[in-house]
């Protein structure tokens, strides 16, 4: 208050009062990401100011009843806990995220005090993997030739509607593709027609009959990752074997045939037919 004495105002108190500081919500969060990642939220927001009197920090933890509050945008929720130590450092706990579906995603964060709400908003794009399968041709034997095909290929962008109702946009995948094969050259064979391990169709000589696990992993232009795997199986060779007893010239000989195929252990072999 002030006090007029004709010529100059002059101050007759003072008192000081509490203004208190809104919350100020912030993080940061990667741009895209593909399906399956882990993101993380770095939270930098803050609640506190410093007063104008001490300079220290303004209000303490327990008047200021501080909470966070995230919606990831894809129908999941999530509210972060405060203590008095992150309070008092205005260093919050990041957050961890994972989206199992593609989509674009608005992430909100709430920072909430016992005077006001402060929301920020940031997009995260999640990216589909790559489509993914091949076959082999069947039938085939020991030291033949194993032809791969692929079908390889980027979804297109769509909408999807979550388990909320939410509608989001599905955004496309890259067309760019590099292909990593299991099959590892000269041990388990080799690669055969100017083929090799990152050929979209390789040629493959196994070197041994029975049951082949292969995988086919593709990387796409947005590092997003698939794998497909199936069971090769390679077919053991017959025994051609035969047996005839010695008989004098011009003796009719009994010739017999003894060959077989593998019956008893996973080195597959075909029955005789010739």
């Amino acid at each position: 208050a002030f006090y007029y004495n004709g010529c100059d105002a002059e101050p007759i108190g003072i008192t000081q009062t509490q203004v208190f500081p809104d919350p100020y919500a912030n993080f940061t969060v990667p741009d895209s990401a593909c399906v399956g990642a882990e993101l993380i939220i770095e939270n930098n927001s803050t609640f506190q100011c410093n007063d104008t009197v001490t300079g220290a920090l303004f209000p303490s933890f327990a008047v200021n009843e501080p909470s966070f509050s995230y919606d990831f945008g894809d129908c999941t929720f999530y509210e972060s806990q405060l203590n008095t130590n992150n309070y008092n450092q205005e260093d919050y706990n990041d957050t961890t995220h994972t989206y199992n579906s593609p989509g674009i995603y608005y992430v909100q964060l709430s920072a909430v005090n016992f005077c006001n709400e402060n929301i920020f908003e940031d997009t995260v794009i999640i990216f589909p993997s790559p489509n993914v399968s091949f076959y082999a041709n069947s039938a085939v034997c020991l030291y033949d030739t194993t032809s791969f095909t692929t079908n390889v290929f980027a979804s297109a962008s769509t909408t999807d509607t979550l388990s909320c109702g939410l509608v989001i946009d599905v955004p496309a995948g890259d067309t760019t593709f590099s292909y990593q094969w299991s099959m590892d050259e000269g041990t388990d064979g080799n690669y055969v027609n100017g083929t090799n391990t990152n050929s979209p169709n390789p040629y493959f000589v196994f070197n041994s009959c029975g049951d082949h696990n292969v995988s086919l992993t593709i990387t796409d232009g947005n590092n997003c990752i698939t794998t497909f795997d199936t069971i090769i199986t390679i077919w053991q060779l017959p025994n051609a074997l035969f047996s005839a007893p010695s008989v004098c010239e011009g003796t009719r000989t009994c010739i017999n045939d003894a060959s077989s195929f593998n019956t008893i252990d996973t080195c597959y072999g075909a029955p005789i037919t010739n």
